[in-house]
């Protein structure tokens, strides 16, 4: 495992139920500073759910995770001047080439972080 002060984003164990459905289970990642966290797969895998317990939107039922060496159900409204979450509902519109609409994310980013787009 690498070391948890140099990651971005530590995920050790992360597990999530609701009720009798385990949405994440025991998820353990690390993604280092520079790196862009992309999370792909099937309905209900479990990507939706990640991001709202490294956000603190949901509280895990095991495992801990940090951004930014915050532990995530220690965020509060500053640690967000530094953190970019583009939703599963953001649209890119029909027109856009993938390119294009990064670049125009990009403007959503906390100063001071940079995003590099190539096509």
């Amino acid at each position: 495992m690498t070391d948890p002060i140099l990651s971005t984003v530590r995920i050790r164990n992360l597990t999530k139920r609701f009720r009798h459905v385990t949405a994440l289970d025991h998820l353990d990642l690390d993604v280092q500073p520079g790196e862009v966290l992309a999370l792909l797969g099937a309905n209900g895998s479990g990507k939706s759910t990640t991001f709202r317990l490294l956000l603190n939107i949901y509280r895990p039922t095991e495992g801990e995770a940090s951004l930014l060496g915050t532990p995530c159900t220690q965020l509060d409204g500053q640690a967000f001047d530094k953190i970019c979450y583009i939703s599963e509902s953001q649209k890119m519109p029909k027109w856009m080439r993938v390119d294009e609409f990064l670049s125009y994310c990009a403007g959503f980013i906390p100063t001071g972080m940079k995003l590099s787009v190539s096509a």
